[in-house]
């Protein structure tokens, strides 16, 4: 494989009517995903808005040429309802956070085996209609995730810091 350097020279924008699948929700994808909602519909669409705002355009391009400054100045700052947009979406695509919300404990004396994090994994997306994943990517989301470790006892494979909820009651 060929590496190289590549400095972007635009912004990718998709519009359309259904987001994207994510197979993985990373830091990465996280720093170039951003959810813009357009939400307003106006009651009855103005065909002829193009012409009556004609004589604003100068105007228009006086304000455009402001925001221009300002985002050299000042870099661009997210707008609240993007903000939420973005994180609704990214919480809606991380099927493994979902399950750990559901599923796991957290603590530092806690441990469990990868298999099992994995059968539980399977079994709860079955349930819940997510995609069934890979140990791969179960391994790659425990290793994003801080406070967890890894230890061998006795020849076996543990994680740290995590433990799974009993079925049908709950650890205290």
């Amino acid at each position: 494989m060929d590496f190289f350097t590549f400095t972007p020279a635009f912004k990718l924008t998709l519009i359309g009517n259904h987001k994207p699948m994510l197979r993985n929700v990373d830091d990465a994808a996280r720093r170039r995903f951003n959810i813009v909602p357009f939400t307003y519909k106006p009651e009855t669409p103005d065909p002829l808005l193009a012409e009556k705002l004609r004589a604003e355009w100068p105007a228009i391009l006086r304000w455009m040429l402001d925001g221009c400054v300002a985002w050299q100045r000042h870099g661009l700052r997210q707008p609240e309802a993007v903000r939420a947009a973005t994180a609704d979406y990214f919480a809606a695509q991380d099927s493994f956070g979902a399950w750990a919300s559901e599923r796991l404990f957290f603590g530092p004396d806690l441990s469990e085996r990868p298999g099992a994090l994995l059968v539980d994994f399977n079994a709860w997306a079955l349930r819940n209609g997510e995609r069934q994943r890979s140990r791969h990517a179960l391994k790659a989301w425990l290793d994003r995730q801080p406070n967890l470790g890894r230890r061998r006892v006795r020849g076996a494979d543990y994680v740290t810091g995590l433990a799974l909820r009993p079925t049908g009651g709950d650890r205290q």
